[in-house]
């Protein structure tokens, strides 16, 4: 995978400020789940120019799918009702910074795991965000003929500013970096690339995602221990409409804090081309003091433009 290969994934990333209708993006995500887990590998030669679309349509389909599965564990109805998820909610918030580390698991049909991504994730005044991105297994064997999407050398570091809408790519190994100016993005429906400028937001996904949890769905979880520590649960389970595709999101919280110390998330989809997603987002650490240079997204020294 090349430089900009991955920089056009790592573009598409930001389709998650775009919400299409529902039914647009259950076709979206299975075309880009059955391209990208199941590519077959023709040993006859292809042309050049046939070679370069391939690719970038493997990209494109693979930032569907990272997108995608974002969007839908991370959005919800406004929060309302339930006093215990709700305090939870206004702990968050008073919240100056957070960090904590994302373990991401794709698995097909058939029970194979793909290669699966972990992520650093600091957050600074809550809307300051750096992401630190790399593949920390290769995934399954697959059959013959038969591969994952190439993630050689996938490690790179995100930073956004969402209240300037700010953001820049870094690629340490390389030392290049890419200031991303806009969006983009596919249309459902036509398969058409778009494109859009970055539109700011006042706080980061992870504060945007914990306002948005629907708390009067919340059922409480019997208590678990967590690292010898007490935590209390909190789960929420949604399906769309037709009950093809459905969430599972669990919370577990310290309960003299209030601040979670685990979230796991999990996605399914009753489309046989389609993968589930698992979530678990853990070590988390709240108001710890942050070096403000980590968070700025001005080029580094040394550092050269893609």
């Amino acid at each position: 995978m090349s430089i900009n290969q991955k920089q056009l994934l790592l573009d598409l990333r930001f389709l998650a400020d775009i919400t299409p209708d529902a039914e647009s993006t259950s076709r979206a995500v299975a075309r880009a789940r059955a391209a990208v887990l199941r590519m077959p590998i023709r040993s006859r030669p292809v042309s050049r120019a046939k070679a370069i679309t391939r690719r970038a349509l493997i990209g494109i389909a693979a930032a569907v799918l990272i997108i995608v599965a974002w969007e839908r564990w991370q959005t919800g109805p406004p929060s309302s009702g339930s006093l215990a998820f709700g305090q939870v909610q206004e702990r968050v918030k008073q919240t100056k910074s957070v960090q904590y580390v994302q373990m991401r698991k794709d698995r097909a049909k058939d029970g194979r795991l793909g290669p699966q991504e972990t992520r650093k994730v600091l957050i600074f005044g809550a809307h300051r965000m750096r992401e630190e991105v790399k593949i920390t297994t290769a995934g399954d064997p697959l059959p013959d003929g038969e591969i994952w999407i190439d993630t050689s050398g996938y490690e790179y570091v995100m930073v956004n500013d969402y209240k300037t809408g700010k953001a820049i790519t870094l690629f340490p190994k390389q030392k290049i970096f890419n200031v991303v100016h806009t969006i983009l993005g596919i249309n459902p429906d036509s398969g058409e690339v778009t494109e859009s400028k970055i539109e700011a937001h006042p706080q980061a996904d992870f504060y945007l995602a914990i306002r948005a949890v629907p708390v009067d769905k919340a059922k409480r979880l019997p208590d678990r221990e967590i690292k010898g520590k007490k935590a209390l649960g909190f789960q929420i389970v949604e399906k769309n409409p037709t009950g093809t595709r459905s969430s599972t999101r669990t919370y577990w919280v310290d309960p003299e804090t209030k601040l979670p110390v685990r979230i796991e998330v999990s996605l399914s989809d009753t489309n046989p081309m389609s993968a589930d997603s698992e979530f678990v987002q853990s070590e988390f650490v709240f108001d710890a003091p942050l070096d403000e240079a980590l968070f700025s997204t001005d080029p580094p020294e040394g550092y050269k433009q893609q």
